[in-house]
């Protein structure tokens, strides 16, 4: 694939990839050992292999080589980071809505909400009428 001299990019490696980037396993196209649907962090870069091997932030544990068709590279400040940074009950609530600028209720909770309110018409009428 090239020697040393050669750019990641055209041995195998995007630029983006780096030691130490958070990223999270959505496909196992290569046998490898992580479970999809976690997150890991990049610890060592293979571009010979065009693969590279990552570690789970809070076990520590290794795996074999990954490949980027089986990852996604996550956002510095995703949600991920921000649920670490809440109180369980704080994520509980927000674990509630879909979106990311214009917070929506997920269908299941709006559905559920709905079933408890005895009177939704005079619901609805008594808060339009408070405003």
């Amino acid at each position: 694939m090239g020697d040393a001299s050669t750019p990641l990019r055209e041995r195998g490696l995007p630029e983006w990839l780096k030691v130490g980037l958070r990223v999270r396993v959505v496909a196992n196209s290569n046998q490898h050992d992580y479970h999809v649907d976690q997150e890991y962090v990049v610890t060592q870069l293979e571009p010979a292999r065009s693969a590279f091997r990552a570690r789970h932030p809070e076990t520590g544990v290794a795996g074999n080589w990954l490949v980027c068709a089986d990852i996604v590279k996550l956002a510095e400040l995703g949600w991920s980071w921000l649920r670490s940074m809440l109180a369980p009950e704080d994520v509980t609530l927000l674990e509630a809505f879909e979106g990311l600028d214009e917070l929506e209720l997920k269908d299941e909770v709006k559905a559920e909400l709905i079933k408890r309110v005895a009177d939704l018409k005079g619901a609805i009428l008594a808060a339009a009428r408070s405003e």
